[in-house]
C-alpha cells in the first residue's frame, strides 16, 4: 500500500523509431556534456547490467539530446509525468542533487504532461521553469516507456559511465532515498 502512495500510475505510449542509429544524431548546441561514444556500444535494454539503448528527446532549449552523449559519466535518469505528485516532488529536488553530486548527470525525462498527453517541448519548458531545474529535461519521442516499467512513477534509475544500467528503479522513489542510492552507486 505504501508503494502506491509514493507512485503514480500512467497511461502508456511510445513513439520509438527503431530505424534511428547513433550516426543519425548530432550534438546539440547547449552546455550539456557530449562524449565520444565507442562504435562498439550496442544498446541491450533497461535491466540491471544491460547497456542502455540510445534514447533521444527534445530538451528545454529545443535541442535534441541523446542519452549516449553522457557516456563516461554516472547518470541519474528521472522518468516522470507532469500529473504525478511524487514526480513533481523528485523534480523539485534534482537541482539539489546536482549541487551534492556535480559529477553526476541528472537527466529528466517527462513522458506525459499535466493532462496525461505525451509531453511536448512547451511542457518541458514549463516543468523546468516551475521546478527551477538546471539539468537537461527531455521529451520521450524515442520511447523510454518502451524499455521501462512505467506502471508506477516516478522511475529514477542509475546508469554507469559505460552506459550499463546499475539500478533500474530506485525504490522508494523519495528524494532522500534517490540521493542516498546515487551517492552509494556513483561514488
Amino acid at each position: 500500500m505504501l508503494l502506491l502512495l509514493l507512485s503514480c500510475v500512467p497511461s502508456l505510449y511510445s513513439d520509438a523509431d527503431p530505424n534511428l542509429t547513433p550516426s543519425d544524431w548530432s550534438a546539440p548546441e547547449n552546455t550539456w556534456s557530449v562524449a565520444e561514444v565507442p562504435a562498439s556500444l550496442d544498446g541491450e535494454g533497461c535491466k540491471r547490467g544491460d547497456v542502455l539503448p540510445e534514447f533521444r528527446g527534445i530538451d528545454q532549449f529545443g535541442d535534441e539530446v541523446s542519452s549516449w552523449q553522457f557516456y563516461g559519466q554516472c547518470m541519474l535518469v528521472d522518468v516522470g509525468a507532469g500529473w504525478c505528485d511524487p514526480c513533481q516532488e523528485l523534480a523539485s529536488h534534482t537541482s539539489h542533487m546536482s549541487e551534492l553530486y556535480p559529477e553526476v548527470v541528472v537527466l529528466g525525462v517527462l513522458i506525459e504532461d499535466w493532462e496525461f498527453e505525451p509531453a511536448e517541448p512547451d511542457d518541458i519548458t514549463e516543468w523546468v521553469n516551475y521546478f527551477d531545474v538546471d539539468q537537461p529535461v527531455v521529451t520521450d519521442p524515442e520511447g523510454w516507456t518502451s524499455c521501462l516499467d512505467t506502471s508506477l512513477l516516478p522511475v529514477p534509475m542509475v546508469i554507469g559511465p559505460d552506459m550499463r544500467v546499475i539500478e533500474p528503479r530506485i525504490e522508494p522513489a523519495t528524494p532522500e532515498n534517490v540521493e542516498r542510492v546515487v551517492g552509494e552507486l556513483c561514488y
